[in-house]
């Protein structure tokens, strides 16, 4: 994906701590019953964010990619045999059992997804229920990046593409995108009538930044599903 490697680069990583036993403020919101079931602004709100969660010295990221990977074969690791490989879309991982991993691991994949919240039950699925969960995120943020004229996102309109099941398929948001995209920014992505036709084929290519994040939104998105952040670093 030429564009998002191009735009990416100003990252969030996020450090999140999920479990059962938790001793979490949020008690409205347990693993039954997240905002996106009963999405009130208020009690979500009750828990305030603060700028001071946020820290600029980031800790050392991984982002790791290995071409060639094919579903349903053994993963190889300096030529030993590890698990199974699963390659699936972010938002269905078709085959993965529940409680199936301690870590999830995404890079520069939210913010090509129509769907964030559908991505983040799933990811969410496959983590064993232990006290802690690390969930490291890295995705693309606003102020450096081709989307720097873009408006961020509201978290009710990601609650509302979650509750109409918005497909990966959707190109509502492909005008805004396509008036606000800063091509001085991605000059590989070409003229505007290649980006355009580039990026109404989307689906294929998934390199259109379907929404703008900030720490806020990011930090009340983790708290509507029953997580809760001790730190984020840009």
């Amino acid at each position: 994906m030429v564009i998002p490697l191009l735009c990416s680069i100003f990252i969030i990583s996020i450090l999140i701590f999920y479990g059962s036993k938790r001793t979490s403020p949020h008690r409205y919101f347990s693993s039954s019953k997240t905002c996106l079931k009963s999405y009130n602004a208020s009690i979500l709100h009750q828990t305030l964010y603060h700028f001071s969660v946020a820290h600029n010295n980031a800790p050392p990221t991984l982002n790791y990619w290995k071409s060639g990977l094919k579903d349903g074969l053994i993963f190889m690791w300096k030529n030993k045999p590890k698990e199974r490989q699963y390659v699936h879309d972010g938002i269905h991982l078709k085959g993965i059992p529940m409680r199936f991993s301690d870590l999830v691991l995404t890079s520069h994949i939210l913010e090509h997804i129509a769907n964030p919240f559908k991505a983040l039950v799933e990811w969410i699925r496959i983590i064993r229920p232990r006290d802690v969960l690390v969930l490291l995120l890295v995705l693309s943020f606003k102020e450096r990046t081709c989307d720097h004229q873009r408006v961020v996102v509201q978290l009710e309109h990601l609650i509302n593409d979650y509750r109409n099941r918005t497909s990966e398929c959707d190109l509502s948001n492909l005008n805004e995108i396509l008036s606000s995209h800063d091509l001085a920014r991605n000059v590989a992505a070409g003229t505007k009538e290649h980006f355009k036709t580039r990026s109404e084929n989307d689906f294929q290519n998934r390199g259109l930044h379907q929404h703008v994040y900030d720490q806020e939104l990011l930090y009340y998105m983790l708290v509507c599903v029953n997580l809760d952040a001790k730190g984020q670093f840009t």
